[in-house]
């Protein structure tokens, strides 16, 4: 009897691990998906001055390939903290942790595209732009962001 209860048992685990589906989509989420704040900004590998206010700065990438962000910087000459609001989509490329970014313009004005190196560090958020200014000079912006 002890003998029958036994394989009875192994057949129903047996049964029901086989019987378990594998998810459908077994893809990891991106390392972007989540709620980040501005923790550090570097421009051409100087760590600039950030003010409480411009910690405030965050960001957050939806799996649905939309992100939304609070852009906070302090006045200079009164230190009133003032807040830009924007949106758009993001795409992994897929190519050395490239990503592109689509900013929506206001009502009449264009939609802006960029791309960005994005890595992990530490459990950081890296969002790395490299670009050339006015005068031609070539200049790599690097924000660092926490998890919120």
């Amino acid at each position: 009897m002890q003998t029958i209860t036994k394989s009875l048992i192994f057949l129903c685990v047996s049964i029901s691990l086989l019987s378990c589906k594998k998810d459908a989509d077994d893809t990891p989420a991106d390392i972007v998906i989540g709620k980040w704040s501005l923790e550090q900004s570097y421009y051409n590998g100087v760590a600039s001055t950030m003010t409480e206010c411009e910690k405030g700065t965050t960001i957050e990438f939806k799996e649905d390939g939309t992100f939304s962000a609070i852009d906070k910087e302090q006045e200079e000459e009164d230190g009133a903290c003032f807040e830009g609001v924007f949106s758009g989509t993001w795409e992994n490329l897929n190519e050395n942790n490239n990503y592109r970014f689509k900013i929506e313009g206001e009502e009449g004005d264009p939609d802006y595209y960029f791309n960005n190196a994005i890595t992990l560090s530490g459990g950081n958020l890296l969002l790395v732009f490299k670009g050339e200014d006015f005068e031609g000079e070539n200049f790599e912006t690097k924000d660092e962001y926490n998890k919120v």
